[in-house]
């Protein structure tokens, strides 16, 4: 696989951020950040695409929903497509089935 190499802009506060979550979790450069946030998105948009909600649930058994607006957008991708779906299944039904 060929490496390639991003480049992008944040401001200080976007950075501290990054630095505070890659020390948070161990690990040693910024790619490995950035390589667990995607596999956490990636699993987000898996569950969201099944119809899933993504819960938090505190000790107590108080809940909290995700609000993601790209998230809600990945689900409404997934419905339309799964409505098409079943649309072109029903008119390729036969009559009276």
């Amino acid at each position: 696989m060929n490496t390639i190499r991003l480049q992008f802009e944040v401001d200080e506060d976007a950075l501290h951020e990054i630095e505070q979550l890659q020390e948070l979790g161990g690990l040693r450069t910024r790619k490995d950040l950035l390589n667990n946030a995607l596999t956490l998105l990636q699993w987000a948009v898996r569950q969201r695409s099944n119809g899933r909600a993504i819960i938090s649930e505190g000790e107590d058994g108080s809940q909290r929903e995700l609000e993601m607006p790209f998230l809600e957008a990945v689900a409404g991708a997934a419905r339309r497509k799964l409505d098409a779906a079943v649309a072109a299944r029903s008119r390729l039904a036969p009559a009276g089935s």
